[in-house]
């Protein structure tokens, strides 16, 4: 069953060491210790980026106190999670662009010089 606390799996507010996942504030740092796994790997495994093999899916969910079931679904739900936090983030800042965008080409119609911006750089 998973430690609650500062130095367990399951933290009870979040911090920086912490995601959110299936209601509760979890700690991979500590799963990686606890399990003997990498933190990089289970963070990929925990934004979708990854599925686990079945040992690995087996030490996650022991120490989450859930079965293996509860954390492939608990994982696909997160992945959709993120997927639609992503999908808004871009349109906000696709709105963002062409705001400025129109915003230059009223200023260069009436002849005046845009502001200087930042390049773009690719996000995602």
């Amino acid at each position: 069953m998973a430690k609650a606390g500062k130095s367990g799996v399951i933290e009870q507010s979040p911090n920086a060491q912490t995601i959110k996942f299936a209601g509760k504030y979890v700690n991979l740092s500590a799963i990686a210790r606890a399990q003997g796994l990498d933190v990089s790997y289970l963070s990929r495994i925990f934004r979708g980026q990854r599925v686990p093999s079945l040992g690995h899916a087996l030490k996650i969910a022991a120490i989450l106190g859930m079965t293996v079931d509860d954390l492939i679904s608990g994982l696909q739900d997160r992945a959709e999670e993120l997927r639609r936090e992503n999908a808004a983030i871009l349109k906000l800042h696709d709105t963002r662009i062409d705001k400025e965008v129109r915003k230059d080409l009223s200023l260069i119609k009436q002849g005046r010089a845009p502001i200087p911006r930042m390049p773009l750089q690719k996000i995602g």
